[in-house]
């Protein structure tokens, strides 16, 4: 997956692709009908995000996307999320292990790298194993569907060679994409690099927001909400569709102690966490460091000759401080 890229790419919550090497992400399917690595004719990789963030109060919207010559960490199986519907579960703390120490742990053509965070320094438990390669121009392609009409997006140097909207680095002015809407998308692909004529879809569902607890003022002059300690946590929002939202609660005490919850929700519009689920997250006195995120995606498609495997999708996401009182 994408690592080391601009700041959209931080912000984007990609997936990996399956069908037979025409279509994008769908988890459910069959081991057995995903596409399988060929070295000798891997084909193209391409991932393509549209998403409305909000990050306390601030929106922000992405139109980003990009082509890789395929490369076998892109055929990798993501580990589901084992979480039951409409439950929560504490998050572990196990630290992390890396997959690989040496290039040697790796397949010939890959190299064992790692992460490193915004200041520099190697995560632990980050290594893994991947194929050094670039971002390639196979021509623009054009987004139906937004409120500012047609976007086109291209290969943007300034940004590794993502695929952007002209004039911005992977987001765009909050209030172009539209919600509720299928996109479509289209391009000419570029025969010369191995990609036909590009053609797909991708459907973006009403609009997230959390209906209660309200916001208010948290301290510190910033906005959150208020969850008032040893009760239950109802929860509502509005934009609902026929998939899944996850949530996570996380927080953090004065004495050092922090600690997390996920759940993944019927996304219909409702739900209470159990007070003793909420405690868990171990909520600490400031607001700043204690933190919901609730999130909503759903997977398009996309079809060319050529293409082996791609990720296309959507996500909502937003970011709330958390006042415990």
């Amino acid at each position: 997956m994408i690592r080391m890229l601009p700041l959209a790419f931080l912000l984007v919550v990609g997936c990996q692709g399956d069908d037979t090497g025409k279509t994008s992400d769908d988890t459910s399917a069959p081991e057995e009908d995903r596409p399988v690595f060929d070295p000798d004719d891997p084909g193209i990789y391409m991932f393509l995000t549209l998403g409305g963030i909000e990050m306390m109060g601030q929106p922000m919207e992405l139109a980003l996307g990009g082509f890789y010559p395929a490369a076998r960490e892109d055929f990798e199986v993501n580990e589901a999320d084992e979480t039951p519907l409409d439950t929560c579960e504490v998050v572990s703390q196990a630290t992390p292990v890396g997959e690989c120490v040496t290039d040697e742990d790796c397949a010939p053509e890959q190299s064992c790298v790692q992460d490193y965070d915004d200041e520099g320094n190697p995560e632990p438990g980050s290594e893994h194993c991947e194929t050094p390669r670039d971002l390639i121009d196979v021509g623009s392609m054009t987004l139906e569907g937004a409120n500012s009409g047609a976007l086109t997006m291209s290969y943007n140097m300034g940004q590794s060679g993502a695929y952007t909207v002209a004039g911005t680095d992977g987001t765009v002015n909050a209030g172009t994409l539209a919600y509720d809407v299928t996109y479509t998308f289209n391009g000419d692909g570029d025969s010369a690099q191995g990609l036909g004529a590009l053609t797909g879809e991708l459907y973006m569902p009403a609009k997230l927001a959390l209906s209660s607890p309200a916001m208010g003022d948290v301290g510190m002059g910033m906005e959150g909400i208020t969850v008032t300690a040893g009760s239950d946590l109802t929860l509502t929002w509005t934009g609902s569709s026929d998939g899944v939202l996850k949530v996570d609660l996380a927080g953090a005490s004065f004495s050092g102690e922090s600690g997390a919850i996920h759940c993944v929700l019927e996304d219909d519009g409702e739900h209470t966490i159990p007070a003793d689920m909420v405690a868990q997250a171990q909520l600490g006195e400031l607001a700043l460091l204690n933190m919901l995120t609730l999130e909503r995606a759903t997977q398009g498609s996309a079809q060319a000759e050529g293409l082996s495997i791609a990720a296309v999708d959507t996500t909502q996401t937003l970011l709330l401080f958390v006042l415990a009182q």
